[in-house]
């Protein structure tokens, strides 16, 4: 894969460039090589964990400031060897494990309420971005990466609907619509809620629930495991539609 031999040889440049001291141009330029190539895979496991535009965006960020850290922060000699192991090593499998497992502690952090952002050491993207680790952040780039996620979204609809010629995934879409969802990104998002049983929707879904099974004429108990069915269907539309956007494929 092209991004799997990209990837390399940027570690390489990292390893390289680190250990010569008259190499401080090319040492961050990797960074920046780096940060480009892996931002929209570390993008794609944060949306799949929080289903949130905003948030998924947010952990992004803070994934990739904790990425910049672990390789910075003050150690002695043999904690700093540990740690550029794993780029010395120049291994894009082991590094992609190590980056997605970085995600997700990241969103999981977010999702229990703590801030990330007000880190022990006080960092910020704008501080990183000033040693010139990082590019500097932008919503410009944010809201092209959420437009793509949202040109995906026919595509997902109509896989969705293929594996659910019951129907009822349309049923549910037209809920959302009547709960105010206009856009494609917003039914989306509700009905991931729906279907997960978020806490989001979670006093409202039990109403919802025996509305649907009325207009559908079906017994509660039957609807339950109905959902449950549509449930790993709508996993499987978002992994092979919204997978395909991960830059060096699904951890």
């Amino acid at each position: 894969m092209e991004s799997r031999s990209h990837l390399k040889s940027i570690l390489h440049r990292l390893s390289v460039s680190r250990a010569d001291s008259a190499a401080t141009k090319d040492y961050l330029a990797a960074w920046e090589d780096l940060y480009r190539l892996v931002r929209p895979f570390v993008f794609t496991i944060a949306y799949r964990r929080l289903g949130d535009l905003d948030s998924a965006q947010d952990a992004t960020q803070e994934a990739l400031l904790r990425t910049v850290k672990h390789f910075h922060s003050p150690g002695d000699l043999e904690t700093e060897k540990k740690r550029w192991n794993l780029i010395a090593a120049e291994d894009p499998d082991a590094f992609h494990r190590w980056l997605a497992k970085v995600c997700i502690t990241t969103a999981i952090d977010l999702q229990r309420g703590s801030n990330p952002a007000n880190s022990k050491e006080g960092y910020t993207i704008e501080d990183a971005s000033a040693f010139g680790l990082l590019p500097v952040s932008s919503r410009v780039e944010d809201r092209v990466l959420g437009s793509q996620y949202a040109s995906m979204l026919p595509a997902f609809f109509d896989l969705l609907s293929s594996l659910d010629p019951s129907g009822l995934s349309r049923s549910i879409e037209k809920l959302a619509a009547a709960e105010g969802c206009r856009t494609l990104s917003e039914r989306f998002i509700w009905m991931k809620q729906f279907l997960e049983n978020s806490r989001e929707i979670r006093t409202r879904r039990h109403e919802l629930l025996h509305q649907l099974a009325t207009e559908l004429g079906k017994p509660a108990s039957r609807l339950y495991v109905s959902l449950y069915r549509l449930k790993r269907k709508f996993r499987q539309a978002e992994a092979k539609v919204f997978g395909t956007h991960a830059t060096l494929g699904s951890p």
